[in-house]
């Protein structure tokens, strides 16, 4: 929605904030992120998991283990070359440029969809948007992680 887009929208999709952003994270960080992965992998039985925002995809691939491919999405260019970069050529891994506002899935397209560390990002209005789609696209389970603000 073009009216609707919001700063970050815009600021994530700048070479610059795909290089601010790191692969190494805190040790709490690591600790939620770890368990929101062992937690998601119980809902995987074999079919396709959708890592949304998956930025730089420090996270995507721990979520292949399960699952027959995983869609790593994300609306900057800059961040899936950065992805690209550091998942390789892994054939189970599939990064596509998404609007998570607007997921060209079915509904259930998906056993499991995550989100790390995207939401903090986003205005409420535009989180409820998104929540919808990822509730529209999931079929087993959702999971988001956020920082407090």
């Amino acid at each position: 929605m073009i009216q609707d887009q919001y700063i970050g929208k815009q600021r994530f999709q700048l070479a610059s904030e795909a290089k601010r952003r790191r692969y190494h994270q805190s040790p709490s960080n690591a600790k939620v992120i770890d368990w929101a992965i062992s937690e998601i992998k119980r809902y995987i039985d074999q079919g396709p998991v959708l890592d949304l925002a998956c930025g730089n995809g420090r996270h995507t691939k721990d979520l292949v283990s399960g699952s027959l491919m995983v869609c790593a999405g994300d609306i900057s260019f800059a961040m899936l070359k950065a992805a690209r970069e550091h998942l390789g050529d892994d054939k189970a891994i599939r990064a596509l440029r998404l609007d998570a506002e607007n997921l060209p899935y079915p509904d259930g397209a998906f056993e499991v969809t995550f989100s790390a560390r995207f939401f903090h990002h986003l205005p409420e209005p535009v989180r409820a948007r998104i929540l919808g789609e990822i509730f529209r696209v999931s079929k087993n389970a959702a999971l988001v992680t956020m920082k407090k603000r």
